[in-house]
This record gives C-alpha cells, sequence and structure tokens, in this order.
C-alpha cells in the first residue's frame, strides 16, 4: 500500500489527517505545556478562536482598566501619607499639601476613560 493510500484509507475512517509536508502551518506553542506541538486543523481552530477572545479581553482590559494599575504605580507611598498626617497633627500642613498635589498629579496624568 503506497502512503497516499494509506493516507486515504485513514481519512476513510474519520480520521484527521495532519499534512506534515507542510508541518509549519500545524506547529502552535502549546500555552498548557509551553512546548512547541503539532496541532490537527481543529485543535487550531479552537486555538485561534482562544487567542481572539485572550485578544479582545487584554483591548478592552487597556481601554477600560489599565488606568486603575498606572495609577497604583505612580501614587507616592502611603508611609509618606502617614508621615503628613502626623505632622499635620502638630501643625504643619505643608506635607499633606505636597502629597495631596502629587495624588492630583497622578490622576491628571492618568485619567478614568
Amino acid at each position: 500500500m503506497t502512503r497516499e493510500e494509506k493516507l486515504l484509507a485513514i481519512a476513510a475512517e474519520g480520521r484527521e489527517v495532519v499534512d506534515m509536508d507542510n508541518v509549519d502551518a500545524n506547529r502552535r506553542h502549546s500555552p498548557r505545556h509551553g512546548i512547541m506541538c503539532y496541532m490537527l486543523p481543529a485543535e487550531n481552530a479552537v486555538r485561534d478562536a482562544e487567542e481572539a477572545t485572550a485578544e479582545a479581553d487584554m483591548a478592552d482590559y487597556i481601554a477600560n482598566h489599565k488606568y486603575k494599575d498606572d495609577r497604583r504605580a505612580e501614587y507616592p507611598d502611603l508611609g509618606d501619607f502617614a508621615d503628613a498626617v502626623y505632622w499635620a497633627q502638630k501643625g504643619d500642613d505643608s506635607k499633606m499639601v505636597d502629597w495631596i498635589a502629587c495624588c492630583d498629579a497622578v490622576k491628571v496624568n492618568n485619567p478614568k476613560l
């Protein structure tokens, strides 16, 4: 039996046949295992749908939520706030004014969308 006949027999049984002559088209990165593997066309279709969903989720995150992370990284340290509260209780509001100005700058630089 020739190679082509064997492939036709496998296809006749309802099993999928991967074109190993065009193996790069079927090679994908497996996120579960972290390795390159060969995927059947049906598996590629599922993976394409998963990647499209992940890209849409990332776009939604960037559009609607990324400013929160950006703000969190730029806000002044809470230790500075505690120090400002202490000195405000002692009558020196300058540190509190500076801390609030820093927070206002963060909000201006990273507005809610």
